[in-house]
């Protein structure tokens, strides 16, 4: 699996993709050679987290580059001038003008939600690398094909919250082009 992203900011993605780290290599420290398809899944799972990270911090970085005070200042100032054009061309222009600054604030908004559902999407997926270490705990004591069968469910909830990921990362990668329309 890649390393997690550099995190001078300690931004919570960041936390949450070191986090991951570290309860991965504890799962695997706690599954030792026991349940390769859950430990398999974990590492899909890491390397899906990693990826999505790096998008998503290539989009907030993207965005950041909009001030968004500056951009509801110049939409406050247009909506004045539109207000007070007396020329219907002018007061059109103003219009349209108001129009695609309130869209980009409109933009932003959606992916500071987007931001957050996705945060709120990565607690779940460190969760649920966590949970396999405790779950390996668990069932040390067991045959390695009782873990195996035990840690079924685990697998599976790691095996979709990759692919939970592959769609996220799909939308991210599709914002860029939408925006620009």
């Amino acid at each position: 699996a890649a390393p997690p992203l550099p995190t001078g900011e300690a931004s919570e993605l960041g936390v949450l993709l070191c986090r991951a780290t570290g309860a991965l290599g504890e799962a695997r420290a706690a599954l030792g050679d026991e349940a390769p398809e859950a430990r398999a899944a974990a590492e899909d799972l890491l390397g899906r987290i990693d990826r999505f990270g790096r998008r998503w911090r290539e989009l907030e970085q993207e965005a950041g580059r909009t001030d968004r005070l500056a951009l509801a200042t110049r939409l406050e100032q247009v909506i004045a001038r539109e207000g007070a054009a007396t020329d219907e061309v002018v007061r059109g222009e103003y219009t349209r003008a108001r129009g695609a600054l309130r869209a980009q604030l409109d933009y932003l908004d959606e992916i500071e939600r987007g931001r957050d559902r996705a945060v709120a999407r990565l607690h779940h997926h460190v969760a649920v690398l966590e949970r396999l270490r405790l779950a390996a705990l668990h069932h040390r004591s067991a045959d390695a094909s009782r873990v195996g069968e035990e840690l079924a469910p685990l697998v599976e909830d790691l095996t979709a919250a990759g692919r939970e990921l592959d769609v996220a990362a799909e939308v991210i990668a599709e914002l860029p082009r939408l925006s620009a329309v």
